[in-house]
């Protein structure tokens, strides 16, 4: 079974797009223009978006009283949940100070010999795997705690971890057979699909991630480069 045909945009269509998109890619270089310049924060960051994105919404005649309930109960639900998670990793992140946990796992690795570049490749492959089953922000919030004084020992960049660490769980999400995303895919694209065929179409882009990994392992300046040059 042939995949379905994908209609083909010319460059006309592309820039009547931008011109009707004018506000999101305004906000989008504001925010990070932000962040680069040392403006604000990452997290004023996200407030400006917020607040940027829902001012274009009122001024394009989007918002109106029912989707402005819409939009305040589902942020509202997404907030109690992040704080939920967020009390549940100090809860954890206190007990694996009073455990020792961290110390004793960088002591086991130290013990045991190996190269960096091995530990780092085992690590990534845990978080592949984990990134197929559970959620980014979830597996960062759990695996931080213990995982970062490793890295640190090893003396590797926590900045270039923290890259690296996304990079890999992102692509854990779209690792089959179980990526998450791959099953949005196929809710996506309808039950004519078979999801055989949604494994077939992602695996260009779950290569393309593990070079990318790869790169960033070998060549940690690829990541660490950008950041060097904003003002924080």
């Amino acid at each position: 079974m042939a995949p379905p045909a994908a209609a083909r945009l010319d460059a006309s269509a592309v820039l009547k797009a931008m011109r009707k998109a004018w506000g999101a890619l305004a906000l989008f270089a504001a925010v990070l223009g932000g962040i680069y310049g040392g403006i604000f924060t990452e997290t004023e960051a996200a407030a400006i978006g917020a607040a940027g994105a829902f001012v274009f919404a009122l001024a394009r005649g989007r918002m109106n009283r029912a989707s402005f309930a819409r939009v305040m109960g589902e942020t509202t639900a997404t907030t109690a949940l992040l704080y939920l998670i967020i009390f549940g990793v100090l809860v954890f992140s206190f007990s694996m100070g009073v455990t020792g946990l961290p110390q004793r796992m960088t002591g086991f690795f130290q013990d045991l010999r190996w190269p960096p570049l091995a530990v780092l490749f085992l690590l990534l492959a845990m978080y592949i795997a984990l990134g197929c089953i559970m959620d980014s922000n979830t597996v960062m919030f759990v695996t931080i705690p213990i995982i970062s004084p490793l890295i640190a020992s090893m003396g590797y960049d926590l900045v270039w971890w923290g890259i690296v660490n996304l990079v890999v769980l992102e692509t854990g999400l779209i690792t089959p057979p179980f990526g998450i995303h791959l099953f949005v895919l196929k809710g996506l694209v309808g039950v004519d699909v078979p999801l055989t065929m949604v494994y077939r179409g992602v695996m260009p882009f779950v290569l393309a991630d593990l070079a990318k990994l790869a790169l960033l392992v070998l060549f940690p300046a690829l990541a660490l480069w950008l950041p060097s040059t904003m003002n924080r």
